[in-house]
């Protein structure tokens, strides 16, 4: 039998004994702490926090978690090796109607403040009004005052390198694995750190919708708003935990480079211990990032969100946020390594009780969503790297899944060319990966982030272009879609053991030394990598004919065309 049922976010504790209860209230935020933090939130963030509510402040996995299991949040379920047989147990969530982010519902307030003139307003970044706003605002903070207990994490954005000093962000949620989900994800502050908060995400969870969107001239209940002059973002409607990571990166991507500093959504990775070289696999969600950039003999600094500076590149992040779909200890075996006792998974089957009566998540089922994801802390990946920076990075690599079919398996770029990747920020869907779906069915992204970015992307493009020829970077683009033919038309997956081989000469500089061939588009194909058939790396010649392999190349090299026209790239 499966359960794809969680218990539900409130359960009564009645029944609960008291020892369990007078645990609880050990772990409840005292003077010193609870009294500050509800004088603090009541004076910076108008919030009237009752005289019963518990305020939990920065809380250690022990008593998070312990909270989590009380209250009923999480189910405890098993994880099997597919190698060792052994079972390990992790907590898991599932976040109801919403598996994954709310783009459409994500607003910034447009005001008289400087913001209104810098962010590029448009699908993405929606105005609203400074009234709507603090409607919505209302509406989270009346609820914190029904709550008999919230969670507030203080944490910091990067780490200090050269002239940057990490930003101090505040993350107030009411249930407890909110919180584990974020203290997974970012560094937390140091107790001595007093500076002040440089920006609070408010979350209301689905707990907070707002019913008169229709009258605010909003696309749904559902919320995700910013309001950059008041150092403050507020979400309702949806209790997906990666709004609030994806809040904060788009924050980054609006600071950073207004003091010159790159956002990139990107994982980074030392490729070689004595010379301290770096690699930057910047790509969309499900492209490989946290995979190619956990490859045994790397050293990991983060998964999926860095910054590139004068003084080098440094995570933004404290955890990591990886994908759960088929995943298995034989192909991914340091992310399935990670996933253990402070992980946290996110809207998995579970099976009720496998051959040997363990309730066990089964990886392979994604009916619940193949958007299945697990956060776990930095430092449960082995040989990853403490300081969280790097040198600036001597190889940048762009993912791209072509489902049609004609990118090579990789590209070497020239600047120009990188500039123009960056900027479509192209990958595609397969058929049969969303409901109505029957054909490729391209996306563009800029920046491998448009989603996330609230300047023009010409601004991230730009400092790309100057860190990559100020400091030499070689640029490859990597396809792990479709060969021999499109998605639709018998096309197969990308070989995962030739990516890895393909991954693995980029990162010793070998591929450099290789005999390129020059496609129509102009893209340089290498032709020699270590264990590597060379036919597999000339798409053409993986096509059984030729003649539907020349026609679906001339519509794609349309596509890319017309899209560089869009963004003022190419000529008509």
């Amino acid at each position: 039998m499966i359960r794809s049922l969680f218990p539900r976010i409130r359960p009564s504790l009645k029944g609960l004994g008291t020892g369990m209860m007078g645990r609880l209230d050990a772990y409840h935020t005292h003077f010193g702490g609870r009294n500050m933090l509800r004088q603090e939130l009541s004076l910076f963030h108008n919030i009237t926090v009752g005289e019963n509510c518990m305020i939990h402040h920065n809380l250690d996995y022990d008593k998070v978690m312990m909270m989590e299991r009380v209250y009923g949040e999480t189910k405890t379920a098993g994880v099997r090796d597919d190698l060792s047989g052994k079972v390990r147990n992790v907590e898991t969530i599932h976040t109801g109607r919403f598996t994954g982010r709310s783009p459409n519902d994500k607003y910034f307030v447009k005001g008289s403040g400087p913001s209104a003139d810098l962010i590029d307003w448009g699908k993405v970044n929606k105005p609203v009004t400074p009234e709507v706003f603090d409607r919505l605002y209302k509406k989270v903070t009346d609820y914190y005052t029904r709550r008999d207990r919230l969670y507030v994490f203080d944490g910091i954005l990067g780490r200090e390198l050269g002239k940057y000093k990490p930003k101090k962000v505040r993350v107030v949620t009411p249930y407890a694995w909110q919180h584990h989900f974020i203290k997974n994800m970012v560094v937390q502050c140091d107790p001595d750190d007093k500076r002040p908060i440089d920006f609070t995400i408010l979350n209301g969870g689905s707990d907070v919708v707002n019913a008169e969107f229709k009258e605010d001239g909003l696309g749904s209940e559902v919320f995700v708003a910013f309001n950059v002059e008041k150092k403050m973002a507020v979400i309702g409607g949806t209790q997906y935990a990666g709004e609030m990571k994806k809040g904060l990166f788009t924050m980054m991507n609006y600071w950073m480079p207004l003091e010159g500093i790159l956002p990139i959504h990107a994982s980074a990775s030392i490729t070689d211990k004595e010379s301290g070289d770096t690699i930057l696999i910047s790509g969309l969600s499900g492209t490989g990032k946290t995979s190619w950039s956990s490859m045994p003999g790397l050293s990991l600094i983060g998964d999926d969100e860095h910054c590139w500076s004068d003084d080098g590149i440094f995570n933004i992040e404290g955890g990591c946020y990886a994908k759960t779909a088929r995943l298995s200890a034989r192909d991914e075996p340091l992310i399935f390594g990670a996933i253990r006792d402070r992980a946290l998974v996110e809207n998995v089957m579970i099976r009720d009780r496998d051959c040997d009566g363990n309730s066990v998540i089964d990886f392979n089922d994604t009916s619940i969503s193949e958007n299945g994801r697990v956060s776990y802390p930095l430092d449960y990946v082995a040989g990853y790297e403490p300081s969280g920076v790097g040198k600036h990075p001597k190889r940048v690599v762009f993912l791209t899944c072509d489902a049609y079919g004609i990118l090579p398996a990789v590209s070497r770029l020239t600047k120009e060319q990188a500039n123009e990747w960056f900027l479509l920020g192209y990958t595609a869907k397969a058929p049969n990966t969303e409901i109505g779906v029957t054909e490729p069915t391209p996306t563009f992204s800029s920046c491998f982030g448009a989603a996330f970015l609230p300047l023009p992307a010409k601004v991230y493009g730009k400092l790309l272009m100057e860190k990559i020829e100020k400091h030499g970077a070689s640029v490859y683009l990597v396809n792990t879609g479709y060969y021999g033919g499109s998605a639709a038309k018998g096309g197969k997956r990308m070989i995962m053991d030739n990516t890895r081989k393909i991954m693995q000469s980029i990162v010793s500089g070998s591929i450099d030394k290789s005999d390129v061939v020059k496609t129509g588009m102009g893209l340089e194909v290498p032709t020699d990598v270590p264990g590597v058939d060379k036919e597999y790396l000339l798409p053409w010649n993986m096509w059984k004919c030729q003649k539907e392999y020349a026609a679906e190349y001339v519509k794609f090299n349309q596509m890319i065309h017309d899209q560089l026209v869009k963004l003022g790239l190419r000529n008509a």
